[in-house]
This record gives C-alpha cells, structure tokens and sequence, in this order.
C-alpha cells in the first residue's frame, strides 16, 4: 500500500487490481511454513488495514489454517488477536472453530508460561523431595487442561524472584510476605472460573473462585496479594495429598472445566488407595483449617475485607 500511495501517478491501469491484494493476503501467509518476525509483523499490518468485514474473514481463516506451533511461536501475532477479538465483541463474530482455535492458542501461551516457571523453579530453587515431586504432578496435570487458560498471573515470594526473575520469559509479581510458608502462587482465570494454586508449604491446595467482578479486581488486579488475604476470600478449596488428581478433576469437572479433547482418564483408585488417602486427607483438612483461622485473623488485623 505504501508503494503505491508512492508511485499512484505513474501506474498502468491494471496496478489498481494490485489494491485488492491486501485483503488476500492471509492465505499467502498461511503458506509460509515457519514465518520469521518480519514476515508477522507484515502481515499485522496488513490486518489493521482493512475493513473489518475483510479482516474478519482474514482472521477466521488464519486461526483455522495456522498451527498452534507457530502461534506459540510468534507471542505478537496471539496477543493482537487477543486484543482485537478475544477481548473484544468481535470475537463473537468469529465462527465456531475459530473461536475454539482462539482459545487453544491463548490458554497453550498461558501454559508455556506456567510450565517455564515449573522448570525454572525446580532447576535453580534448593527444594525438598516431596516438594519437588508436588511441582512436577502439578506441571503434568496442568498440562491437560492448557487450551483453557484464559489469562495467568505469577505471584512470587522475593526470594524466588532474586533466584529465578531473570531467566523467566513472562510477567511477574511479588507475592507479599504475610508470614505464611513460602510459596509461589498462579492464578489462572476458565472463564467462568478463576483458580488459584499454591505451588509448596503446609496445606498447600488449589482453590476455585467465582469470576466476579471483585475477585477478579482483587486476584487480577490489585498489587498486594498474600496467601492469607487470598485464603480470606470465598471459594472452595482441593487438597494435594495421596490421589489428589484423580478427585481435583473430577471437582473441576463438576464446575464445567473440562479436559483438553482426549486426555486420558485416570484409573479409578483401589479401596486400600482410598484409606491411604483418606488419613492423609483428614491430616490435612485440620492442617488447612488452621491455617485459614490463622488468615481471617490477620485479615481482620490489617482491616482486609474480601466482601
């Protein structure tokens, strides 16, 4: 466009069919099979260009023909079509499948992120054994529900953020020290629901909050976030213990937050498994409980209110 904006007086008079290219230009795109950055960033502004009928179709046929390998390669081209569509009333303009698409691209660069951290974390942070191996459950079974990220947040303790902020690719922020066992903290945002995992420390858990307006304003939102002032929200809680994951997906489930197509299901636990699990489980529901008194109590000493 800007070569003929440059040379319109000199043009023969078949160049103007030359104007339509643009609007077509997706499909040659989608033809390259692994585009550098220039070539993204060309074809970005190739879509701001156009009207959005023609972008529209643009769009939809980019999100259907393009792999979810080049989308995670190219975090400039997911976050534009996050902006101008999933964010957006236009996403509502999408079709199915490119919606679906939509949402496999953003929640696959949500989990990358999420994964990163793992990695790095158990590679330059001194852990226990069995913290080490919680972390590792928690990265595969994550791993089965990477198409529903929506948005992820990272809070981190400081000591986690001088070991590691440096070699992590994303966004971070730090997790305030209200005295609680350190941990780190991610928050991902299904939709309808917003979940909070506590990566280590006593009762560590999942914990499931409705996406309303305040939690998502306070967990989203706000800058001071502790483990205590999140335990002083409503929401409900999972455990870690024996067999977490068999009945965590089972909990989530419930809540329509389903599995990636085709995962596998777990195989059902054993009745001397579901003993086992049980003592550990009423171990730490005393343990967790405790520690939920102990946040209603400094939450009422700073004059936090989560309602």
């Amino acid at each position: 466009k800007e070569l003929l904006n440059r040379i319109q007086n000199n043009l023969p008079k078949w160049i103007p069919q030359l104007k339509q290219f643009t609007e077509y230009i997706y499909q040659y795109f989608c033809n390259i099979t692994s585009p550098n950055q220039q070539q993204v960033n060309w074809l970005l502004r190739c879509l701001d260009e156009m009207s959005l009928k023609f972008q529209l179709n643009a769009v939809d046929y980019l999100l259907i023909n393009v792999s979810k390998k080049v989308a995670s390669n190219h975090l400039q081209l997911v976050e534009w079509l996050q902006k101008n569509y999933f964010d957006s009333s236009n996403f509502n303009l999408l079709s199915h499948k490119a919606q679906e698409k939509l949402r496999e691209w953003i929640g696959a660069v949500n989990y990358a992120d999420f994964q990163h951290l793992v990695d790095l974390i158990l590679k330059e942070i001194k852990l226990k054994q069995w913290e080490d191996n919680q972390l590792k459950k928690r990265r595969k079974f994550w791993a089965d529900y990477s198409n529903r990220f929506q948005q992820l947040r990272i809070l981190l303790p400081q000591s986690s953020l001088t070991a590691i902020s440096n070699q992590y690719r994303g966004n971070v922020d730090r997790l305030e020290d209200d005295g609680s066992d350190t941990t780190e903290v991610c928050i991902f945002n299904f939709g309808e629901w917003i979940v909070v995992e506590f990566f280590r420390g006593r009762g560590s858990e999942t914990r499931l909050f409705s996406n309303n307006d305040k939690n998502k304003q306070i967990l989203f939102g706000e800058s001071r976030v502790s483990v205590k002032r999140i335990r002083c929200l409503d929401g409900v809680r999972h455990d870690h213990v024996y067999l977490w994951q068999y009945y965590c997906r089972e909990w989530l489930q419930d809540k329509e937050i389903s599995t990636n197509p085709g995962t596998k299901p777990y195989t059902a636990p054993t009745s001397y498994q579901l003993e086992d699990r049980d003592r550990k489980f009423q171990k730490w529901k005393h343990e967790i409980e405790h520690l939920e008194q102990e946040a209603k109590d400094y939450c009422k000493q700073i004059g936090f209110c989560a309602t």
